[in-house]
């Protein structure tokens, strides 16, 4: 728990980039368009 209070103390997040190829159907990208729709859903924003 005192991770997660940890965590949550600074309001925003900042990630640089994700690596991978953008080729479509790559196991890469699908990752990533997962892991984007998961940090919308979970309050993210651009």
């Amino acid at each position: 728990m005192e991770m997660m209070r940890l965590a949550f103390e600074k309001p925003h997040l900042k990630v640089v980039g994700i690596g991978g190829t953008l080729r479509e159907g790559s196991t890469s990208l699908g990752a990533r368009r997962r892991a984007l729709v998961a940090s919308e859903d979970a309050g993210a924003v651009a």
